[in-house]
């Protein structure tokens, strides 16, 4: 018997990608891995993903299929007599990308139509998060159990912050967000905030968004480039579609803050990954970002960004505080990883 895993669609550093790589790699000590499969594939250097055509599992095997949006990977599993796993990463809300990607928006739609349509062809429902299991749970699937986000995320000393004692006015104010170039991701909202703060405190500052787009949604990407353009962000503000490992570890190093505003999301990786460099979170309270967080960071409920600004520039000059709020995500850091050891995948994966 082997496990095997499919989505719609593998790439390097997507969240789901990434899980597919790490629950592959703890398979492989029972012996019982089989391969990563998916309808589209992007960068793959390594070849770990193969196209969905080549899946041929045998009746005693176990297919595991991440869901988060209509695929035609979907329709391929369900011609298998296997045993089958479903395990929901959420489905964007089709709304937020309508104005910009038409195509788009109606393959989010039909992939949460698609849940309880094929919610029989399943012999157990997996969630990522609380938040995604209850949506499942209210859609009409009733046994859904959790299954945390398994990721290779390092935790080592030399990702620890080194706070100075006396803060440097000069020293330039860094924002970061790490995520998708997508309309829920709302990188729209990260700019006005970086007028308001342009407009109170001048230019002493940056702001970088790494994130991939892809290329359905120029247009929100045309988008964003006209604000910067038009609120005189250039000099403030970049925008990097592709990082490498070592690209992206600097990034979370050099900056002060995290900074979300994003308005959906089913786990959202990165709030983890600035835990691990010790960088303060501060995120719009959006889908299941407050779950992730789990107490730790700074939340926040509404978008007043001239309040935001005053109070993320204050924050920047309090040591104290900071290294409070780095506390308090290192004790989350643990609580999650302490957690995903509960559930190994091969006694969740198991069908009885």
């Amino acid at each position: 018997m082997k496990i095997h895993q499919v989505a719609a669609g593998f790439q390097k550093g997507d969240a789901i990608s990434n899980e597919m790589i790490a629950i592959q790699s703890l398979l492989k000590k029972d012996s019982i891995y089989g391969g990563i499969y998916s309808e589209n594939i992007g960068l793959d250097p390594q070849k770990f993903s193969q196209s969905i055509s080549k899946l041929n599992p045998s009746k005693d095997d176990i297919l595991v299929y991440h869901h988060s949006i209509a695929s035609k990977a979907l329709d391929t599993i369900l011609e298998f007599p296997c045993k089958k796993i479903f395990i929901y990463h959420n489905v964007t809300p089709s709304h937020f990308f309508e104005p910009y990607d038409l195509k788009f928006s109606i393959l989010l739609k039909n992939g949460r139509e698609s849940i309880e349509k094929n919610s029989k062809a399943f012999d157990k429902f997996l969630a990522v998060s609380e938040f995604n299991r209850l949506e499942l749970q209210s859609l009409g699937i009733s046994n859904v159990d959790l299954f945390p986000l398994h990721l290779n995320l390092n935790v080592d000393e030399s990702h620890k912050k080194n706070f100075v004692t006396e803060k440097d006015p000069k020293k330039i104010i860094q924002f970061l967000f790490v995520g998708r170039i997508a309309p829920n991701k709302k990188q729209d909202d990260i700019l006005r905030f970086a007028y308001t703060w342009k407009t109170l405190f001048g230019d002493n500052f940056k702001i970088k968004m790494i994130g991939f787009c892809n290329p359905s949604l120029n247009l929100f990407l045309e988008e964003l480039n006209y604000m910067i353009n038009h609120f005189s962000l250039r000099e403030n503000v970049s925008i990097v579609p592709y990082a490498t490992d070592s690209e992206l570890a600097s990034s979370y190093k050099e900056s002060d803050f995290f900074l979300s505003m994003s308005e959906h999301e089913g786990f959202c990786v990165p709030l983890l990954e600035s835990m691990i460099y010790e960088v303060p979170v501060v995120a719009f309270n959006g889908g299941a970002v407050k779950e992730t967080l789990g107490g730790a960071g700074v939340l926040f409920h509404k978008k007043d960004f001239t309040k935001l600004a005053y109070f993320l520039n204050e924050l920047n000059t309090l040591e104290k505080e900071k290294k409070s709020i780095i506390q308090k995500q290192r004790l989350r850091l643990e609580e999650y990883f302490l957690q995903l050891k509960k559930y190994p995948p091969k006694q969740v994966f198991t069908i009885g």
